[in-house]
């Protein structure tokens, strides 16, 4: 097996080991570049995101407003801040004990995304990118990082685990009101992760350790908004020690129809820096290898070299053996140049997410100096 890594420690990104260049380098056997066929794409007053940064057009009315949540579910306080269909957007909360009581895990939910008007209210017929749905309380993962049985999850097991649910179908990119461009859906994956963030400021001042993670379009939501929550979390005086965890959330195919596309229908904000030195074509900012150059926040990096979502978009079958090859290669080589900040693992496996599974992260364990990733 051909497993590939790059950065400069796994276990660093994720404050966990202290590994210098030297000790963890970076492979340097990556094959020659190829290019999966993604569409792409009470707050605290310092803290909140300011009147220009989003569209503060009323929220549509709200499908669904006898609905209750379950005790650990939350609705964001924000109105504006609303799922596709302009049900509200809402989080689970579990605290922390003992000796995770000051150490976080805020993870971005995953679903893919709708860029159209016909797929967008599919999604909604469905019950996927609304919140509601009578089964709120059973989203999310209680398994692999999300896990409290000690032997399964010694990181994470008594940590603080916020799981902010997916509902705006645009990778955690975008901030838009409808309108007739986009079948009049609210598009707010962006201001749902900072009013997040803001609402747990008073949580979070004690905190030690805050790892925002994520897995498929959540993955995607961890890299383009991972400098920002860094940011965010400085402006709030938090002083903890910050990491960004992305699980398959790595595309490196461009698709510039699609990719514009998406960029219009979701009003899309990726990380400003790499939006700022690509002037109208921010869905750039949605591939991996076009945004790391930007990151500054600590960054670990998991994405399988033959990812199911996205051979599947690219149209490759599990048992192409030659179109599987030829994808791995490419998914190895956008990763050339990749350093610190950013850290990955790219095992030679067909698969896609392993964070939220306990089998499928010791399946694809990493090991450096000793140390075990899980």
């Amino acid at each position: 097996m051909r497993h590939h890594f790059c950065g400069f420690g796994l276990v660093l990104a994720l404050g966990l080991l202290d590994c210098s260049d030297a000790a963890c380098p970076c492979a340097a056997d990556a094959a020659t570049s190829d290019s999966s066929n993604l569409d792409v794409q009470n707050p605290s007053a310092d803290a909140a995101p300011t009147a220009d940064a989003f569209d503060d057009a009323q929220a549509p009315p709200n499908p669904c407003p006898t609905q209750v949540y379950p005790a650990e579910w939350h609705v964001v306080a924000d109105p504006i801040a609303t799922c596709i269909d302009g049900s509200p957007a809402v989080y689970f909360f579990s605290p922390g004990s003992g000796a995770g009581a000051n150490r976080w895990l805020i993870d971005l939910d995953g679903g893919g995304h709708c860029s159209t008007v016909a797929d967008c209210q599919n999604e909604i017929t469905q019950q996927h990118y609304t919140s509601c749905r009578s089964d709120i309380g059973t989203q999310g993962s209680t398994d692999g990082i999300f896990s409290r049985n000690a032997t399964d999850n010694p990181y994470f097991y008594q940590a603080n685990i916020v799981f902010i649910f997916y509902c705006s179908g645009d990778l955690w990119s975008g901030d838009r009101a409808g309108g007739a461009d986009n079948g009049n859906f609210p598009v707010r994956g962006r201001r749902i992760l900072a009013d997040v963030v803001s609402e747990l400021a008073p949580q979070l001042a004690s905190a030690t350790d805050i790892v925002l993670g994520g897995q498929s379009a959540g993955g995607f939501g961890v890299l383009v908004n991972a400098d920002r929550v860094a940011d965010q979390l400085s402006a709030l005086h938090v002083n903890a020690r910050y990491s960004a965890l992305s699980d398959s959330g790595w595309g490196y195919e461009t698709d510039s129809a699609g990719g514009l596309a998406a960029q219009k229908f979701w009003g899309m904000q990726p990380d400003d820096s790499c939006a700022a030195a690509n002037a109208g074509q921010a869905w750039q900012c949605i591939q991996g290898p076009t945004l790391y150059p930007f990151l500054t926040s600590r960054t670990l990096v998991f994405v399988s070299q033959d990812d199911t979502a996205q051979i599947g978009n690219a149209g490759i079958k599990t048992t192409d053996t030659a179109g599987l090859a030829q994808f791995a290669q490419g998914m190895r080589s956008s990763f050339d140049g990749v350093a610190a900040p950013v850290s990955a693992f790219v095992p030679d496996r067909i698969g896609h997410v392993v964070t939220g599974s306990t089998a499928a992260m010791k399946a694809s364990d990493v090991i450096i100096q000793g140390t075990s990733f899980w």
